[in-house]
């Protein structure tokens, strides 16, 4: 998972105090600035652009998203208007070194009225307004209504940052992020999320892949590998009007034409290798032109919350202990305030929100739960058992938190799974191996002098013995553990989803609330 719920804090802000006017327009360009520079991946979110979409109109995201934050694709509260995140990833692994945001909102609490509600602590780094909240986040007040977070930080590090995001020159991310940023600015593309890739793939790894893919067999080798170690990277963009509309792109420093005669199937392979395929992707339309390589289509809910599932921005507490509040729903007069809820109904309320989140994650499941799929969704199942470690237990029901935990190992056990498909699957399509060899040795037509003996040299040669009988039956042994795994996999998941209801109806019946 790309960023963890810590950076879900900062979203807190949006419910600490009254509305006030919005703050002064910053582009997204702007915003990112004042991210750490050293950054390879970035997310933009234009949650007002959202809500007021004419889809975000219809089904009432804004109201939608408050009420169930922690199983919306967007994990962000009613009170958040823009939103740029970025980190540092291990490529290889997609963990995050560290992880930032920045954001604008459209109330301006204090940092006082942050520590207080976190039990954080409130320090000045560089004349700019901070509080510290364990184990190592950062929050800083860049100005009214812009905040900043950085996690995984010390005091040195935060001041470092803090200092260039402050810098009048603004130091950018890199080429490739701010430009993918900026589509927010000029297309108005209202969600994107991407990857920098210049220099971060071995040129002899691709070399060695772009031989051994059959699928690439049609083009010419050299070109093909030189074009993708010149890969500069990857952007997922989302656009939103009276529906969801996606496109996924990867960008090369050369022409990418070349890839059009396989431009669908390459894309495809890549994602499905990957283990994060969406089934909405076979009936979107693929084009290679100019430097990308793009595939775009409509995107349904469930597939945005995947991809997003990688932002793991978790905003379910927003709201939990009093109500949110925004520029268009002022508070309420203390004379109409609501008494304090009672424990039951606070765990009532926390464990709905709670089960809300993990039970979208296992509807999301059954998508999944194909044979087809089981491998080709390893990313997205991995993602939702992060995000459900991740989400806020405080007042949730215990036997409904062990029964997140159990969803979480479940997802874990089916990606497993997955992976140990793809692992057999790989040793399948290995070449027969010899169960033999033989050496033995022929004349040729030269002659070595041997102190006036003259002898016919001889050459060696060998032959190697293959037992096509043992080789089909071990493809056919392979084979049979595949379908095994496949259909543990589907049972598990199967399994799960059945659990889900039993836990639904005991909760139900305990707290008198529909589940």
């Amino acid at each position: 998972m790309i960023f963890s719920r810590r950076l879900a804090l900062l979203l807190t802000l949006a419910s600490l105090s009254p509305a006030v006017e919005l703050a002064q327009a910053q582009t997204f360009v702007q915003l990112s600035r004042r991210l750490p520079a050293n950054a390879n991946a970035a997310i933009v979110v234009n949650a007002a652009s959202l809500y007021d979409s004419p889809l975000g109109k219809k089904e009432d995201w804004r109201a939608k998203f408050a009420d169930s934050a922690e199983s919306s694709p967007l994990m962000l509260p009613p009170g958040t208007e823009r939103a740029v995140l970025a980190a540092e990833l291990d490529i290889a692994s997609l963990r995050p070194q560290w992880e930032a945001a920045v954001m604008t909102l459209s109330v301006d609490p204090t940092v006082q009225q942050v520590a207080a509600r976190h039990h954080g602590l409130v320090d000045d780094i560089g004349s700019v307004p901070a509080v510290w909240l364990p184990p190592d986040i950062c929050i800083v007040k860049f100005a009214p209504k812009i905040f900043g977070l950085l996690t995984e930080a010390n005091r040195q590090e935060a001041t470092r940052w803090i200092a260039a995001a402050t810098d009048k020159a603004e130091v950018p991310l890199s080429a490739y992020l701010e430009q993918s940023v900026s589509y927010a600015d000029t297309a108005g593309t209202q969600m994107i999320l991407a990857v920098d890739l210049a220099g971060a793939l071995r040129t002899d790894a691709i070399r060695s892949q772009v031989a051994a893919s059959k699928l690439l067999d049609p083009l010419d080798q050299a070109a093909t590998a030189k074009l993708f170690a010149g890969l500069q990277g990857v952007k997922f963009g989302v656009v939103v009007n009276d529906k969801l509309n996606g496109k996924l792109q990867f960008d090369f420093a050369d022409d990418a034409s070349s890839l059009a005669p396989v431009a669908k199937q390459l894309v495809l392979a890549i994602v499905g290798g990957a283990g994060a395929m969406l089934p909405e992707f076979n009936d979107w339309k693929a084009q290679a032109q100019g430097k990308s390589l793009s595939l775009e289509g409509e995107l349904t809910a469930s597939g945005l919350r995947r991809v997003f599932s990688l932002l793991s921005i978790d905003a379910s507490v927003v709201g939990n202990d009093d109500a949110t509040l925004t520029a268009k729903t002022p508070p309420a007069p203390p004379a109409t305030k609501a008494p304090p809820l009672t424990e039951e109904q606070l765990a009532a309320k926390a464990s709905l929100h709670y089960f809300k989140a993990v039970d979208k994650y296992i509807e999301d499941s059954k998508n999944l739960n194909r044979a087809d799929s089981i491998q080709q969704a390893a990313l997205w199942l991995e993602n939702f058992a992060r995000r459900i470690d991740n989400l806020p237990k405080r007042n949730v029901d215990p036997d409904l938190v062990k029964f997140g935990a159990y969803t979480s190992q479940t997802f874990r056990y089916v990606v497993d799974q997955a992976y140990g498909i793809e692992d057999k699957l790989a040793t399948m399509q290995q070449p027969e191996q010899p169960v033999t060899y033989q050496e033995a040795y022929v004349p040729t037509f030269n002659t070595v002098n041997y102190g006036g003996y003259f002898m016919r040299q001889y050459a060696p040669y060998y032959s190697a013995t293959y037992d096509n009988n043992a080789y089909n039956q071990a493809l056919q042994k392979d084979s049979a553990a595949v379908d095994k795994m496949r259909q543990e996999a589907q049972s598990t998941l199967a399994e799960l989803q059945k659990n889900t209801e039993t836990v639904r109806k005991n909760l139900t019946e305990k707290y008198k609330v529909n589940f």
